[in-house]
């Protein structure tokens, strides 16, 4: 081998052992200068110390390192490095040192195991590391993970989304919108201006959903609506606890929430009429017998109002009782009996002078002859016999016999029997109760002594002011009040209009067109009253309000064409409820004409035979006018 040839290979084994002691160790390394893990050779100080680097690991030298360097160097590069440094090279360098692998070419790049030369700033298998490796749909961008497009994020399980946009991450990875609601700028909100987002049930308007009204939860209980965000009643109803009422009509809540017209009037039943509750009938047994409402007496237990009101239970010289409103005796004034048993006449002995029932009925009192048997307080005694009218009534002999028994009223035909005095100031003639005089307000109607002036005249329905005044009213129950009649409530269908209790309940309310179901409904514009209702005749409506309406026909009134108020213009005529124009002299004239087709029909639509034209007098219709052409239909239609 030729001198030099020699000597390029020497260079080349020299070149190879000093990359080989550069690249990084294939096992551990030897110790001195650059053994430290992790280190490697990249430079020789002017003293020709070697200088070491921390280095990032390196894949494993290949075996070949050699025997590449070896090929690749050129044959013929000159010789620089005098043989015998050569030599001092191939000496001093260990053959057994281990290989390293070459530095990236760049300062940008760095070494990884797994991929070799890589730029950590932009890679995104090993972003700012390596090995690190950004998620699916991501770049990288100096060093750090980003989404490839602008304003975007990466969501675990979702990718790259806008968190300002996305309605599933709304602001935030998994902050979904719900409800129909959008992601607008990051945050949900509704799509429809004024609009909020209740939970459970999504966007609604709070100012008019009767469930949500005015915040989320609220609902209108049943019957209100929701307006303007408060609930409301509709118009003409009140709300009363959980409903909407009319207070004009409801019985559970007249003229105000809670007045129950049931429990208004006592045993009585009671309806609501313009918020007020009207007494219409008495419960079974009850009446109403005095001007305070509610039907307050018992009439199947009160002696003064017994089965009817003022029916007053009177039995002489006893107490009355009522008993399923028939009137009945009661307990006998102490000193009498009822020894005939006969309830009218009351208790109609006095045994307390009766010598035939004397202390008890059936008791009679025996004297020895020429002797006058008397009872005195109920007890029977002998005594000297007074010369009738006359008895010795109070058994005192020092005052004889006291009592005229023809004339005393206390002791009238006898000792103790009493004329009755109620209510006024009784008489005795001829040993019997013979009158009364009545005190003022009371009268002595019926004839009857027994009972004494039993009619109040105050009260009195049957003798009102005097005897015999009985008060009555037509279609209405009568009182009397203070001596004076007055109408109570009008029978069913009937009404005091006028006000004038003389004629009491003048109107029948089912027909009467100025006074319709209630006093003062006038039926106005020739509606008329049926069954208490203001009602047009067939085939009209009632158009207007108060004293303008008017019953007129929507089909030909011009004035309300198909509906109350929509007046046909100016030359136009209502048919069948549509305003049409009028026709004029011209060919439709002359086609209604020729073909006999009423103008009522053209108006309403009818069809008009093809051939009408046919028979049109040539004199009022030129002869091309019609003769190749029909009437056009919506000429005949706006005719």
């Amino acid at each position: 081998m030729p001198a030099h040839s020699a000597a390029r290979s020497l260079l080349g084994v020299a070149l190879l052992i000093a990359l080989a002691a550069c690249a990084p160790p294939l096992e551990a390394p030897p110790p001195g200068p650059c053994g430290a893990s992790g280190q490697r050779c990249c430079r020789s100080g002017e003293d020709g110390a070697t200088a070491c680097d921390a280095a990032p690991d390196a894949p494993d030298a290949p075996d070949d390192l050699t025997v590449d360097v070896a090929v690749d160097l050129p044959l013929d590069a000159p010789m620089d490095v005098p043989l015998d440094a050569l030599s001092d090279l191939a000496v001093d360098l260990p053959m057994d040192a281990p290989a390293e692998a070459a530095s990236c070419p760049t300062a940008s790049l760095t070494f990884c195991p797994s991929a070799g030369c890589v730029n950590l700033q932009s890679n995104s298998e090993h972003c700012s590391a390596c090995d690190r490796a950004c998620n699916a749909g991501e770049v990288c961008r100096a060093g750090a993970c980003q989404c490839a497009i602008s304003g975007q994020r990466f969501c675990a399980g979702v990718g790259c989304t806008n968190l300002l946009t996305d309605t599933l991450n709304c602001g935030a990875c998994g902050a979904g919108c719900g409800g129909g609601q959008a992601c607008a700028m990051g945050a949900c909100a509704c799509p429809i201006a004024g609009q909020s987002f209740c939970p459970g049930a999504g966007c609604v308007n709070l100012t008019n959903d009767p469930a949500h009204c005015g915040s989320c939860g609220a609902p209108c209980v049943e019957g209100q609506v929701c307006s303007g965000g408060a609930c409301r009643c509709p118009t003409g109803l009140s709300a009363c606890g959980e409903t909407c009422a009319d207070l004009s009509a409801s019985n559970a809540h007249c003229g105000a929430c809670g007045v129950r017209c049931a429990e208004a009037n006592a045993h009585a039943v009671s309806v609501c009429f313009t918020g007020r509750c009207v007494q219409v009938a008495c419960d079974p047994g009850f009446g109403d017998c005095s001007a305070a409402p509610g039907c307050e007496v018992n009439l199947t237990a009160d002696a003064a109002q017994c089965g009817a009101c003022n029916n007053r239970c009177r039995f002489p010289n006893a107490a009355a009782r009522c008993v399923d409103g028939a009137c009945a005796l009661g307990v006998c004034v102490v000193g009498f009996a009822d020894c005939n048993g006969v309830a009218a006449d009351g208790c109609e002995t006095s045994t307390a002078a009766d010598p035939t029932n004397c202390g008890a009925c059936a008791t009679r009192c025996t004297a020895p002859a020429g002797r006058t048997a008397a009872c005195l307080a109920g007890v029977c005694s002998v005594g000297a016999t007074c010369a009738a009218p006359l008895a010795d009534c109070d058994g005192l002999a020092a005052n004889g016999c006291e009592q005229n028994t023809t004339t005393s009223v206390t002791h009238c035909g006898g000792c103790g029997r009493a004329c009755n005095a109620t209510n006024g100031t009784p008489a005795c003639a001829a040993a019997a109760c013979a009158s009364i005089a009545c005190r003022a307000g009371f009268g002595n109607c019926d004839g009857n002594l027994a009972n004494g002036c039993e009619a109040e005249f105050a009260t009195s329905v049957a003798h009102c002011g005097r005897c015999a005044s009985p008060c009555a009213f037509a279609n209405a129950t009568a009182t009397c009040e203070l001596g004076a009649c007055r109408p109570g409530t009008c029978a069913s269908g009937f009404g005091n209009c006028d006000g004038n209790a003389s004629n009491g309940c003048e109107v029948t309310l089912a027909t009467s067109a100025a006074h319709c179901g209630v006093c003062g409904r006038v039926c106005v514009g020739g509606a008329t009253c049926v069954a208490g209702t203001c009602a047009c005749p067939a085939g009209q409506t009632l158009c207007g309000t108060g004293g303008a309406a008017l019953c007129v026909n929507l089909q030909t009134s011009a004035a309300s064409c198909g509906a109350c108020g929509r007046a046909c213009v100016a030359g136009q005529t209502c048919a069948a409820g549509v305003c049409r124009a009028p026709v004029d002299g011209g060919v439709d004239a002359a086609v209604d004409a020729a073909a006999d087709v009423p103008r009522d029909a053209v108006d309403a639509g009818a069809d008009v035979p093809r051939d009408a034209d046919a028979s049109l007098d040539a004199a009022d219709v030129p002869r091309d006018a019609d003769a190749s052409t029909d009437v056009p239909r919506d000429v005949l239609d706006a005719g």
